[in-house]
Parts: structure tokens; sequence; C-alpha cells
């Protein structure tokens, strides 16, 4: 591969998902990747002269080394080490999927995402879910491309631990009619931070055991969208009670994530 397929990526999600390529720029998620066994996605190493003797890439056979120099304006950072050329096919086949079939049946927690548009918002989250614990998600709306390589960098490489689900409003809804059509009992919970939504810390956490937790935080600006009042009939808002008056979203996902696992201990 040639070192402008690296720009293409960078600039052009189009290009990315239509050619089914991502980019690792860092060696700290390079490694998180391997690690977790996804070394056979990768397509092709560049990687500087400092580096080239890495004892994690010398199995790799597709490597070129590059001037420290070029790799950096390429990739437009400072101190490059390497950059890993990503084939993400299959897991953009099982994003793309949501059905009754899906273990999401039998969960007793998963995010819903809804049209989050920061990169480093959402690549924080999927690292926070590997923290706690938490790692099924449901990506709706207008939300970034997962496999977006500034996600991937911040989530240190743990998106690919992952269990993603992307879609579209009509998708879900027809998920969640099919959930109790068949009689799985779901909970919904809506993060908002008006006065009025209920503490969080007042929620029955063993009353989640036997049953689908859905814990839904919204866009930046917009917060979540009429579509997902209308799509989760069974729904409760729900409020962090702390000293200021509204939290990000990616510091209220944090807090979310740390309760969850501590009281259902995932």
């Amino acid at each position: 591969m040639h070192l402008s397929i690296i720009s293409r990526i960078k600039e052009d999600s189009r290009f990315s998902k239509k050619r089914c390529l991502t980019l690792i720029d860092d060696l700290e998620s390079f490694k998180v990747l391997l690690d977790l066994g996804f070394g056979g996605l990768v397509k092709a190493i560049f990687v500087t002269p400092k580096f080239e003797k890495l004892q994690i890439i010398k199995h790799f056979k597709n490597v070129q080394v590059v001037s420290k120099q070029i790799l950096a304006k390429i990739l437009e950072i400072d101190n490059p080490s390497l950059c890993a050329i990503i084939d993400i096919s299959d897991l953009i086949n099982r994003i793309n999927q949501l059905t009754y079939g899906d273990d999401l049946s039998k969960l007793r927690v998963c995010l819903v995402l809804d049209s989050i548009q920061n990169p480093w918002n959402l690549g924080g989250m999927f690292r926070n879910n590997s923290a706690f614990g938490v790692l099924d998600v449901i990506l709706v709306g207008n939300c970034v491309f997962p496999y977006n390589p500034r996600v991937i960098r911040a989530s240190k490489g743990y998106v690919f631990e992952q269990k993603i689900r992307m879609t579209n409003y009509q998708n879900l809804a027809e998920f969640i009619k099919t959930l109790i059509n068949q009689g799985i009992n779901y909970r919904a919970y809506f993060l908002q931070n008006r006065l009025e939504c209920r503490d969080i810390s007042t929620l029955d956490f063993h009353g989640l055991v036997n049953c689908t937790n859905f814990f839904i935080l919204g866009n930046e600006e917009k917060g979540i969208s009429r579509e997902l009042y209308e799509i989760f009939k069974n729904y409760q808002e729900i409020r962090i009670d702390v000293r200021i008056d509204s939290l990000n979203v990616f510091a209220t996902h944090s807090i979310i994530c740390f309760l969850i696992n501590q009281r259902l201990r995932i």
C-alpha cells in the first residue's frame, strides 16, 4: 500500500467506509488491537526508523519504514511511531446488524448513544466501557463513524472490543417492538440534567438484574432525540445529582458506567 492512502482515510470517511479501511496512528492503540486478538485485520504498517525493530511488528510482512518527518506530516502529529492500515470489512458488517436474534435481547445493560458527533467523546466512551465492563452499544442517529481514526485513538484501541450496533431510528423501533412481542422485559433510562428528573441514586438497581436495561445519552448540543421518546415507551428520565448545572456527555457517561459496574457487578 502507498502512503497516500493514509491521507485519504483521514480526510474522507466515505472513502474509509467504501474501502472498509481505517488506520491506527499510535503505538498504544496498536498494542491493544493485538492484545484483543485483532492482528489479522492489519493490512500494512508504516513505521519510523526508531521503531522498525519493535518485536510486535516482526511477524508482519507488509511493513514499510518511512522517515519521521514524512509520517508526521501525513498524520499531522508531532512524534509518530507507526501507522497501521486496518481492514474493517467484517466489523462494518457486524455493526450494521440489529435483529431479535442478537444477544442484545439477553443483556442486562446496553448503552444507546444518540447522534454523538465528537470523535473524542465517542472514543473516550468506548475506553470507559471497556474499563467498567459495559461492552454493548447501540449507535443511533447521526453518530460519528465508530472506526474513525480519531475515535480509535481516543479509545486507545478499545473500540475493537465493543459490541457495536449502528442503526437508524426506524430499525431501532422495529427491534424494540420485537422485544416486546417476544415478551422480553426491558427498561429505558434517559439521562437528562433537569432537576425534576429522578436522581439515579434512588434507582433500585437490584430490580434491573432480570431485564434488559437501556441507558440513553443524547447529542452534545441537542440532547436526546424526540424519536427515541417515541421508540422507548417504558422509560424514566434520570439525572446525576452534582453541584454544577450540567455535565458534558462524556463526563455523564463516565459516572453512569461507574454506577452500573458498582451496582450491578457486571
